[in-house]
């Protein structure tokens, strides 16, 4: 899985569709991630003892949504981009912006979690 816990995503399809958003939660097995702000529902909750809201009540938490539904956001080129790997010198593994009008040597100059 290419996207992980606090990268910022844009929604490309759905009801949120042209959103940004930071992750907050990823399910690799399942291709779902929880995105802040962003698929917030309400939900109902009866009163209950040791529980995370004992008074019950109306609650917003945060739906999952599909994987294929959001792009990797760089904010290094103000744009959505898909995500590639590219093995540096030493063997370490980066992450690197792929898409158009992105040359292969920059690309290996842009690393994404900078």
């Amino acid at each position: 899985m290419k996207i992980k816990k606090n990268d910022v995503v844009k929604v490309i399809s759905g009801k949120y569709k042209g959103r940004l958003g930071k992750v907050i939660e990823v399910l690799p097995k399942i291709n779902k991630i929880k995105i802040k702000d962003i698929g917030l529902i309400k939900k109902h909750i009866k009163p209950q003892t040791n529980r995370k809201h004992p008074e019950g009540g109306i609650i917003e938490i945060h739906k999952f949504i599909d994987i294929s539904n959001t792009m990797f956001y760089s904010e290094k080129l103000k744009r959505p981009v898909r995500i590639g790997y590219h093995i540096d010198s030493t063997g370490k593994k980066n992450r690197i912006a792929r898409g158009k009008n992105i040359l292969f040597d920059e690309v290996k100059s842009i690393n994404i979690l900078d």
